[in-house]
């Protein structure tokens, strides 16, 4: 084979695979555009009592007495419900958990440092202890699964015990 028919072949090939590569998807085209006929979602429409803020009372956040104790601790309003530590909330949650590792009967199921909250089981119950900076100290207090703060049982004695310990 001469190189002139070697180069007009590979011209040909080239001009072939241009036409293909530039017009090729039009053969398998097909007239049926399916996404005009996509119907459009409704917009998301939230249920009336999620657009504004809730007035539950247990949404609350409790008040806290003034009084302080040799602890260095505050006793809230609802005694046993919540006590106000001294200190910064990064301080205090890690004496809360150097207490909790060293009390009988508690086991500390998650520790989660940035939310300043231990998940603990405590008497058969399983709660949330939660340090929450605020003005004068830090408030400790414990939450149900369904986060309502919880002011007896199991929660309440274990909260006195930290109050006394920190």
């Amino acid at each position: 084979m001469s190189h002139s028919q070697m180069r007009t072949r590979l011209a040909f090939a080239v001009l072939a695979a241009a036409i293909v590569a530039t017009s090729g998807c039009s053969w398998f085209r097909e007239n049926d555009a399916a996404y005009k006929r996509a119907k459009a979602n409704a917009p998301l429409e939230l249920p009336p009592e999620l657009d504004r803020p809730s007035a539950d009372p247990a949404m609350q956040i409790p008040s806290v007495g003034t009084s302080a104790t040799a602890s260095g601790t505050q006793r809230s309003a609802a005694a046993g419900a919540s006590f106000t530590a001294t200190g910064d909330v990064a301080e205090v949650w890690e004496r809360i958990g150097s207490e909790l590792d060293g009390m009988a009967g508690v086991e500390v199921l998650n520790r989660a440092q940035l939310l300043g909250t231990y998940e603990v089981r405590y008497q058969e119950q399983t709660f949330l202890i939660r340090t929450q900076s605020q003005a004068g100290g830090v408030l400790v207090s414990a939450l149900g699964a369904d986060g309502r703060a919880l002011g007896s049982g199991p929660a309440a004695t274990l909260l006195g015990e930290l109050d006394e310990r920190i």
